[in-house]
């Protein structure tokens, strides 16, 4: 009995230390704890407690009472219908945000301001092609139209109508007369010098002393002429003269200066394209007119040619045609001037006597013109003094022409006196205005 006893309980300690080692085993492969093992075997075995159901919530179809009146009813048979919700829409108003925009018209600026006009115009793009804040988009039009504007005014301006700063040279001749421009080389023989585009040698025996210019000092002396012109036009320039100034800036290489003067020609005048157009037509054709009560066949000619060709839908041009003359239709070939000698020093008597007398009546014109800048209550007497002086100063330039062709001085002086003329008259139709 006691043997039988002893086995029973070596059997059951086999069963539990076997029991033990399965769990052991499970929990190493499967993560669960004892716990969890036995209480999964007493569900298998049916030893756990049944959960209380869950209350089923169970949703009328009924009418229901209206809850301000109940003796309505909110619905026939239906669930209420849900409340509307409105979209929320995550699209972006602008294409550019206005940092991002800003910045790029802030650099197009740089290249505004350094006359680089269609790398400003490109740098814009990105701006005027995308949908950007009203006030940025009114930036980039406002600035893409003063690039196309100023773009548009100087384009006319050939390289060789530029003045470097540096080589530039003040000669004074032997008898008197001073000349100015852009040395291009020392030569044994005396000087060769651009003037007013054209290249001519001037012979050392007729050079009393010259002077060359620093850059430096060809722009202090640029600076005072720029402020003498703005001097000259009073306290309110118009557009024009504002544009005319910011040619003189732009040929003479004071870069600087340029974009702030043509601003206020824009700020004046948006139109200032159109007012220059019309300015330079009327121009061509006052010189015309010059031209032709001077008897100057071949300069009249000329004018007409390039009024036609640059204007020729310009109301001077019906003006002409009006006046019964024929138009230009084959102008004479423009040749390349040929290097001319100066023979500024005369040897034949009656064509030095007859500049002399020319250079006193140009003279005597620069002091009454000089006078209608006053815009005094004499203007027109002034104006009118200036305009027969500088006439009879033009008919004996003229004779002495015919006599020396090639002298380049006295062709600059010719040439010199007609401007005088052209601003005489620009003045008197400005005043009777």
């Amino acid at each position: 009995m006691k043997q039988l006893i002893v086995l029973f309980m070596l059997a059951l300690l086999i069963i539990v230390i076997g029991f033990a080692w399965g769990i052991y085993q499970y929990r190493s492969q499967h993560g669960f704890n004892t716990g969890e093992i036995i209480e999964g075997i007493k569900t298998s075995f049916g030893l756990t407690e049944s959960p209380e159901p869950e209350p089923v919530i169970s949703v009328s179809l009924e009418h229901q009472p209206d809850p301000k009146d109940p003796s309505k009813s909110t619905s026939e048979g239906k669930l209420p219908e849900p409340a509307s919700v409105t979209p929320i829409d995550v699209t972006p108003k602008y294409d550019l945000e206005a940092g991002i925009a800003g910045k790029i018209i802030k650099e197009a600026e740089v290249f505004y301001q350094q006359l680089d006009w269609p790398k400003a115009l490109k740098k814009l793009e990105p701006v005027l092609g995308s949908k950007v804040e009203p006030g940025m988009m009114s930036q980039g039009k406002e600035l893409k139209n003063k690039c196309q504007t100023f773009w548009e005014l100087l384009s006319d301006i050939t390289p060789e109508e530029m003045s470097p700063l540096n080589n530039w040279v003040k000669i004074r001749l032997n008898h008197g007369v001073q000349m100015e421009g852009q040395l291009i080389k020392e030569t044994g023989q005396g000087l060769r010098v651009r003037l007013n585009n054209f290249e001519t040698e001037i012979p050392a025996t007729q050079i009393s002393s010259y002077q060359k210019l620093t850059p430096a000092e060809r722009r202090i002396q640029l600076k005072k002429e720029r402020e003498k012109k703005l001097a000259v036009f009073g306290p309110e320039p118009t557009a024009y003269q504002y544009y005319e100034t910011g040619v003189f800036c732009y040929k003479n290489q004071l870069m600087d200066e340029v974009v702030p003067l043509l601003e206020k020609a824009w700020e004046k005048d948006k139109n200032i394209l159109t007012t220059v157009k019309d300015e330079q037509a009327r121009s061509l054709y006052e010189s015309y007119l010059f031209f032709k009560e001077n008897n100057s066949k071949d300069k009249m000619v000329e004018s007409l040619r390039k009024l036609e060709e640059k204007f020729p839908q310009s109301k001077y041009v019906a003006l002409v045609k009006k006046r019964g003359n024929a138009s230009v239709d084959k102008p004479n070939p423009v040749l390349e001037p040929a290097p001319v000698v100066i023979s500024a020093t005369l040897t034949d008597n009656e064509a030095q006597t007859i500049i002399k007398q020319a250079d006193e009546y140009y003279e005597e014109g620069l002091v009454h013109l000089q006078k209608t800048f006053e815009r005094g209550p004499d203007f027109d007497e002034e104006n009118n003094l200036a305009l027969s002086s500088f006439r009879d100063a033009i008919k004996l330039y003229e004779q002495a022409l015919q006599n020396k062709p090639k002298d380049a001085w006295l062709q600059n002086r010719y040439n010199e006196t007609i401007q005088c003329v052209m601003t005489a008259r620009k003045q008197k139709r400005l005043s009777s205005n």
